[in-house]
């Protein structure tokens, strides 16, 4: 079990560092003509404190100078999350608070203290201006009789006082709630969030206001595991729509304009539903299996232009791809 357990937070780690450093990079931002240098790195790293194992959450310069410790008596979880201007950070403690500090080190601040819940999930995103940010809480109410919910906050960045509950709507359940039925979604400048509502796709403001209906047709936009994913500009949203794993590709911009079918093939064979925009929100990556392949382990990865809705097959080797991520200035696709 203590192997076990250790092997389980090594990989967390490594999701951490990762996230880290790309959001620091800009990756979720909008593109610049280079990829930026980042002049400090956050990281987690397994600590032991006597007879007890946690993630500690670090500062380096990229040169490996200058490693020091942030919060030593926080278990830093996975969301770590710079602000724009790479003068702050916000991260989840445990499973149930969020903080932020300075990139030197100093103000150290809880912004949220949550209570205790089922599965407990976080979604950071910062204002462009890097003074507020906003996060959603997922409190799973899927896999038991008692309902969850889905939680949107804003944080004016000056302590708990300064985090307001936007909205709170229960989900799942025995008998199921049905004020939403999706985790919210929110976009990379953090001025709105999606989400799905009564078998359709909304989006408000992450005030609260402007709640406004995108989709007409009422499905199951997230089935199957798949995702609202906003582009990195945050003008639009891509989703699956159909029958998993026959589904189709759409866009819709915010606006509620241009509801577009990218791929309109009903062979896909979709079992790894993730979709990746480039940095640059022209294109979008996905993984595409053959048709016949129940299991969903062999796969290529395509790239879709928007604009035209061609589509092409990066790999044309089939096997089971995992973990995209588009290069900065977006003319690489590692996996």
């Amino acid at each position: 079990m203590r192997l076990h357990k250790l092997l389980r937070l090594s990989s967390i780690v490594l999701i951490s560092l990762t996230l880290s450093i790309a959001l620091f990079l800009g990756l979720q931002s909008p593109p610049t003509a280079a990829a930026q240098k980042p002049s400090i790195l956050a990281f987690v790293a397994l600590q032991r404190r006597g007879s007890e194992v946690k993630n500690s959450l670090f500062l380096v310069n990229p040169n490996g100078s200058s490693r020091r410790e942030l919060a030593p008596n926080i278990d830093v979880g996975y969301a770590l999350v710079w602000s724009p201007n790479g003068q702050r950070l916000a991260f989840v403690g445990g499973d149930r608070d969020i903080y932020t500090v300075n990139a030197d080190s100093s103000g150290l601040t809880k912004q949220f203290a949550g209570e205790s819940c089922k599965a407990a999930s976080f979604e950071i995103a910062w204002f462009s201006n890097s003074q507020k940010f906003v996060f959603a809480r997922s409190c799973d109410g899927f896999t038991s009789d008692s309902s969850g919910s889905q939680s949107l906050y804003i944080s004016d960045n000056s302590g708990i006082k300064g985090t307001k509950l936007v909205r709170n709507w229960e989900v799942g359940g025995e008998p199921p709630k049905t004020e939403i039925a999706s985790a919210f979604y929110l976009a990379p400048d953090g001025q709105q969030v999606a989400f799905v509502k009564d078998k359709n796709i909304y989006k408000m403001n992450t005030d609260g206001s402007g709640m406004t209906q995108l989709t007409k047709s009422p499905g199951e936009y997230t089935s199957g595991g798949s995702e609202l994913v906003w582009s990195p500009d945050s003008t639009k949203i891509a989703f699956w729509f159909g029958t998993y794993p026959q589904q189709q590709i759409y866009t819709i911009n915010a606006d509620v304009t241009n509801l577009k079918n990218l791929t309109n093939n009903p062979q896909n064979q979709v079992y790894n539903v993730k979709l990746f925009w480039s940095p640059d929100s022209s294109r979008i990556a996905y993984y595409q299996g053959k048709a016949g392949d129940v299991g969903g382990e062999q796969q290529d990865i395509w790239a879709i232009d928007i604009n035209s809705g061609t589509a092409k097959n990066l790999t044309q080797k089939p096997q089971n791809y995992d973990a995209l991520s588009w290069s900065p200035d977006g003319r690489k696709l590692p996996s």
